[in-house]
């Protein structure tokens, strides 16, 4: 079995050929590293041939400059090129919450902000607002170069806005570089590099480019305090949930983008899952993080109508039908449960009522629907 795979984008475009040359190098790190099979999908255009050379030789890919902690010379090299420019660390969702102390070590020793994103390890002397930072486009806080960790932020605008940095160095064993702006790939452990750069010794930027963060931040704050106690409004919400005192797990969509926003800097330890089907049993995540001490669960109505939906098409499945359609509106959702079969009238009718009564057991709120062949469950 592969112990790491990836999907390369299609050539041309916008795309920058030092992106795929950045892949393959993290591939044979990966296949180093980890002593296994690597798996690259690479998509072609029709033609599927080229009168041409693809091959840019004024493009060269920088080396991938290591595994799981780079060595004396290659740290030193790092120290040189990020030292001394106006700089960021940008961290993405991640559950490694001890990632927060060593980056900011590093973001002291450099001069620079540490932005963290919503669904990361948020402390005091941070930036939590990114994202309305890149809203309000300042062209005097756009840094020159920037530390990325972590996974994809949620604040489209602040990746956006990131994108137009000239220089981008990922530290993470599996970077997700969207932009294709990566010039610096180390597939290293974030924390170990933190600490190795801090300790050769870094030039500083100049004083004056961390406080003008910092000064950004706390207008952003003092703007989301006036309205933090306005009654139902989100972004209130998600300050309240961020100073809870333990766990916090914070739904997909909405939830984690208010809470990106708004939240600022609290005491809780932010959970989320990203991704396309983050979605997918959110309750059952919240749940385990509860068994470990208070829980806080921020999600919206849909997912937890997700979830029913998934403990409804458990009940069907498990009488002889599937779930054969799902409509949502503002009122709720509709799911039309379906047995086909070598099965008799009787005996379909048998199961859809069996099915029923589980559900009506189960699932609260439901109103129960039943026709020939069909359940209906809403």
């Amino acid at each position: 079995y592969a112990v790491w795979r990836a999907v390369l984008p299609c050539p041309g475009g916008d795309v920058p050929l030092r992106s795929f040359a950045l892949r393959a190098q993290q591939a044979v790190a990966h296949a180093i590293e980890r002593r296994g099979p690597v798996h690259l999908d690479v998509p072609f255009r029709e033609p599927l041939w080229e009168t041409q050379s693809l091959v840019d030789t004024a493009v060269a890919a920088p080396p991938l400059i290591g595994q799981r902690r780079l060595d004396s010379g290659a740290t030193r090299r790092l120290a040189d090129r990020l030292g001394g420019r106006r700089g960021a660390i940008v961290l993405g969702p991640t559950s490694r919450h001890e990632l927060a102390e060593p980056l900011a070590a590093l973001a002291s020793a450099l001069s620079w902000p540490l932005v963290v994103d919503g669904g990361g390890p948020r402390h005091d002397g941070c930036i939590a607002y990114g994202d309305l930072i890149a809203a309000a486009n300042l062209d005097a806080l756009l840094p020159e170069v920037v530390i990325r960790a972590g996974g994809t932020l949620t604040s489209k605008r602040l990746e956006r806005w990131l994108a137009a940095v000239p220089s981008v160095a990922f530290i993470d064993p599996d970077w997700h570089d969207p932009a294709h702006t990566t010039e610096i790939a180390c597939v290293a452990d974030p924390a170990a590099v933190a600490c190795d750069l801090v300790a050769v010794g870094l030039q500083r930027a100049p004083s004056c480019w961390r406080d003008s963060w910092t000064g950004a931040a706390a207008a952003a704050d003092a703007v989301v305090a006036q309205h933090a106690s306005e009654p139902g409004w989100e972004g209130s919400i998600a300050r309240g949930a961020a100073h809870f005192s333990g766990d916090v797990f914070v739904g997909s969509s909405m939830p984690i983008r208010d809470v990106d926003s708004f939240a600022g800097v609290g005491s809780a330890r932010i959970h989320c899952n990203r991704g396309v089907n983050g979605i997918d049993g959110a309750i059952a995540t919240a749940t385990g993080i509860a068994l470990g001490g208070p829980t806080l669960a921020l999600i919206g109505d849909l997912t937890a109508l997700h979830e029913d939906l998934a403990r409804c098409g458990d009940i069907v499945s498990s009488h002889g039908g599937t779930i054969a359609r799902v409509l949502y509106d503002d009122k709720g959702l509709v799911a039309i449960a379906r047995w086909t079969g070598s099965h008799t009238s009787k005996e379909v009718a048998a199961a859809a009522v069996a099915a029923a009564r589980a559900i009506t057991d189960r699932v609260s709120d439901v109103s129960i629907g039943l026709a020939t062949g069909m359940a209906f469950m809403g």
